[in-house]
């Protein structure tokens, strides 16, 4: 095994020559080797989509840049996999044994693929779906490991794996546009053994997203032993996210020890698929979320999802009049949360599906309104089609459909100058035994009652 520097494969590195030939030519040679270092020293080196290989690190010298190519003779996709096959950066595929390391940068150029951003709107910015890609995209993988790099303005997810096992990401910085469409953070797909670690994230879309689709569950089964620590998340949708693309069980996952700030949700749950999410634990997180700004005037632009919750779980159907059994939410403990929000915790099943034993333990949270957008709204995106946006008021903690629940120490601080819209410490809708221990505030309004509950049976109150 021996050192594979690109400029020894004729790679020119001004920034305007395609290298994507010599910079492959490395990664072959590594190859052929037996393994070993790619090598990329200080420049600005472009290519388009590159096939990386077993027993290789890539490593970025500091003042290293790799800009990704955008243009369709230069990028390839993983055909056939999956209707969302997409256009790759940086792929693996059946390999194992695969490090990128280094402080250089690789930038997704993110800013080709979508409208001009005016620089004071918070609307997503309208992407062209033609040419987009992942920055990496590892499938079937064994032993990944990230570390120390700086990965910018990706235009599609930027770290997607299916079906890997034995993955550690730490360091890593992912600095995507906030009003970018779909740029996710980091994406583990039916994928098992993962840990992220001391992570900074900030984009558009999901930081950090764990989900089974509909191919990857079929390939590689369920997802499972998930551990995120120690990072720092900023979202206009989910700063950590379960779903919603649930065809497969997802079990074991821990998130702890984070930072969620600027975000539009803190921690997400969602079941649509049939799958089972189960035996999470969350805790010791500081969140701060916010409503961003939709686009409601223009019709052509979607809104983001969220309306600024610190905690969402959702199980419902994907589409609106065609009910099915869209899997379960159930054991999952969050305990030790601070949180500054201007909307509701929020937890929602449906006819076919509870919500069941979920614990809150220690949970502050404090009302803060800080947008310009209309307090009082849900929102259960997807389903995609009907309303799944409506009005509703905003309690400290909605529950509706949970059965075999906790609240075990919750504090209400409704700020200042409360909403209109603020209501409740807690709301109550179609409940079966849920113990309430420990709470502390008080309802928004002096007119209204602590609690609400509205066709539930079996539900405590204590202290």
């Amino acid at each position: 095994m021996g050192t594979f520097s690109i400029r020894d494969y004729h790679a020119v590195g001004d920034g305007v020559t395609v290298d994507t030939e010599a910079f492959q030519n490395a990664i072959d040679a590594c190859r052929a080797a037996g393994g070993g270092t790619v090598l990329v020293p200080p420049g600005r080196w472009l290519c388009g989509s590159l096939r990386l290989c077993s027993n290789m690190e890539l490593h970025l010298e500091p003042g290293s840049v790799i800009i990704c190519n955008l243009v369709p003779e230069d990028m390839k996709s993983d055909d056939g996999f999956s209707e969302k096959a997409a256009y790759y950066h940086f792929a693996a595929i059946d390999e194992e044994n695969i490090s990128v390391t280094g402080t250089g940068v690789i930038d997704g150029q993110g800013i080709l693929t979508r409208e001009e951003d005016d620089g004071i709107s918070e609307y997503p910015l309208l992407p062209d779906f033609t040419l987009r890609a992942n920055t990496f995209y590892f499938r079937g993988c064994n032993n990944i490991s990230m570390k120390d790099v700086t990965l910018r303005d990706a235009s599609l997810w930027t770290v997607r794996m299916i079906g890997c096992r034995h993955v550690d990401i730490s360091g890593i910085k992912i600095l995507n546009c906030l009003r970018g469409a779909n740029n996710d953070g980091i994406d583990p797909d039916a994928c098992c053994d993962v840990t992220i670690r001391g992570c900074y994230i900030e984009g558009g879309d999901d930081a950090i997203v764990v989900k089974t689709t509909k191919a990857a569950t079929e390939r590689y089964g369920p997802c499972e032993d998930i551990l995120v620590t120690g990072c720092t998340l900023i979202s206009r949708g989910s700063a950590v996210k379960i779903g919603t693309e649930t065809w497969g069980d997802i079990r074991r996952v821990l998130f702890t020890n984070c930072i969620i700030k600027e975000s539009n949700r803190g921690l997400g749950i969602w079941v649509r698929d049939g799958g089972t999410v189960e035996d999470i634990h969350v805790s010791d997180l500081l969140i701060e979320t916010r409503m961003w700004g939709g686009a409601n005037f223009r019709e052509v632009t979607p809104d983001w999802w969220g309306k600024g919750e610190p905690l969402f779980f959702s199980a419902g159907y994907r589409y609106h009049g065609k009910p099915q059994y869209p899997g379960k939410i159930r054991r999952v403990r969050v305990s030790n949360i601070t949180a500054k929000s201007e909307n509701s915790i929020f937890m929602g099943g449906c006819p076919e599906s509870s919500i069941e034993n979920v614990l809150l333990e220690n949970v502050v949270l404090r009302f803060d309104k800080r947008s310009n957008e209309q307090s009082g709204q849900f929102d259960e995106q997807p389903p995609e089609l009907g309303n799944s946006v409506y009005r509703h008021n905003t309690p400290g903690v909605y529950m509706r459909r949970c059965k075999d629940c906790e609240i075990d120490g919750l504090r209400v601080d409704w700020g200042e100058k409360p909403e209109p819209e603020w209501s409740h410490l807690a709301e109550l809708e179609l409940c079966e035994n849920i113990d309430l221990r420990r709470i502390y505030g008080k309802a928004a309004q002096p007119d209204l009652e602590l609690i609400a509950a509205n066709e539930c049976e079996q539900i405590s109150v204590d202290s």
